[in-house]
């Protein structure tokens, strides 16, 4: 069995598999041609790529007959490529326009765009299609990202969240710039740990209360927020879980809060600050609220 190894892929390309059943029927200027398409990311001048194959401009054009007629390439409809970048957490839009051949000039011009145009249409699965890579490099020129950053936020989408959507990768990009201020892949790495972190946390929560199959609600998602933010240890959650069930007779965050914050209060940190403490009255946790405080309904899932 022959093996072919390639040591570099980061100039690599993807084609799709049902190229597959048209190598044997396809002439040697019309495999030139399929590679040539797509190792430019599907944006070609013909006249460009006659004189950079060496092919006249005629068997060019029938070239690209065949290829469309497969069904493997075809034209775009519109010669302007336009991109919106979508803020969820700005009203104002900032729209971009560009060229395919702008495109094409950006992705043959510069290294490291079309490296990530590679990695883009490799992480996410498919060719790009002209208005998808305007998406990708908008974030370049609206966002002021770097190539690196753009990657990481691309394979975080891909395989940590395993949304492949290029509109789920342009908003995820605009909410952690607008939000979180990542705008360098350093700051990329903090944000990504800091979600982690949280992440890990709440499972940990969920976990506590007997939450791991459903929905939580906004107002759980704030209280464990803030149970993180404050660094409540998975101890005295543990307990204001048992006191809650104790008093009440079924989970509530809200009550929890309640009891934590008191705690909190008194400067009690851990087991041992609470075991030096007088033991807590449940029923002044409860203050002026009643059990109707405590009912929620989980929000609908995204």
């Amino acid at each position: 069995m022959l093996k072919i190894e390639n040591s570099s892929l980061s100039g690599v390309f993807l084609m799709p598999k049902e190229v597959e059943k048209h190598l044997a029927s396809a002439n040697a200027n019309e495999l030139k041609v399929l590679i040539y398409i797509f190792s430019h990311g599907g944006i070609c001048d013909e006249a460009q790529m006659a004189k950079e194959l060496g092919i006249p401009s005629a068997d060019i054009l029938s070239a690209l007959a065949f290829w469309r007629g497969t069904g493997i390439v075809s034209y775009a409809k519109s010669e302007e490529v336009q991109v919106t970048v979508i803020s969820e957490t700005k009203p104002s839009e900032k729209t971009v326009s560009y060229s395919q051949q702008e495109i094409a000039d950006a992705i043959n011009g510069n290294e490291d765009v079309r490296s990530l145009m590679n990695f883009a249409s490799q992480t996410i699965g498919k060719i790009l299609t002209p208005n998808e890579q305007g998406i990708i490099l908008s974030l370049i020129d609206s966002l002021s990202m770097g190539c690196d950053l753009v990657m990481g936020i691309i394979d975080y989408c891909c395989n940590t969240m395993d949304k492949k959507s290029v509109r789920y990768i342009e908003r995820t990009a605009a909410k952690m710039h607008d939000e979180d201020g990542v705008d360098t892949y350093e700051k990329f790495e903090e944000y990504i740990a800091r979600k982690s972190k949280e992440k890990t946390f709440e499972n940990t929560v969920r976990s506590i209360i007997g939450a791991e199959n459903r929905a939580l609600t906004k107002t759980e998602r704030e209280i464990i927020a803030g149970f993180a933010k404050a660094d409540v240890s998975d101890e005295l959650i543990s307990i204001a879980y048992e006191r809650t069930i104790g008093a009440i007779g079924k989970p509530s965050l809200s009550y929890m809060s309640k009891i934590i914050e008191n705690w909190n209060t008194q400067g009690i940190k851990n087991k041992a600050d609470l075991d030096g403490f007088k033991a807590f009255d449940e029923k002044d946790a409860t203050g002026a609220f009643s059990l109707d405080d405590f009912t929620e309904k989980p929000d609908d899932l995204i």
